[in-house]
């Protein structure tokens, strides 16, 4: 499947702390036009991280379309939610109450980079 005719929402942010290291992690907003990397399974992920930014710098943002993603696990058809460590993301089932960012549209191992659909966040009652 082709990716390349895919539209895209990136907006820049300020990024809060060393994000040099977090690209293609979900992020979150933590104060006006702020992000950080997703710090609990409650956090309401924005969107995917897309640069390498240092702390104060601009942090862009994926919020609509296809993007990379790192994942602890993967499957075709996953949601992908925060994880409790704030290290990554996860393609488990989600647990009750907590926020989905996409789906994934492809099958990796645990520690690379997936292509997921990245629609606005939504809550996960199941």
């Amino acid at each position: 499947m082709s990716t390349t005719e895919v539209n895209v929402l990136d907006l820049a942010y300020q990024a809060r702390g060393d994000l040099r290291s977090a690209q293609f992690h979900l992020v979150e907003f933590v104060a006006d036009r702020t992000v950080q990397v997703c710090s609990a399974t409650t956090a309401i992920a924005c969107g995917i991280l897309q640069n390498t930014p240092k702390s104060g710098e601009s942090a862009l943002v994926r919020h609509f379309g296809v993007s990379k993603v790192h994942v602890m696990s993967g499957m075709v058809g996953k949601f992908i939610a925060p994880t409790a460590t704030g290290e990554g993301n996860s393609l488990t089932t989600p647990i009750s109450g907590q926020y989905v960012i996409g789906m994934c549209i492809d099958g990796v191992t645990s520690g690379s980079l997936a292509s997921v659909i990245v629609p606005a966040p939504v809550q996960h009652f199941g």
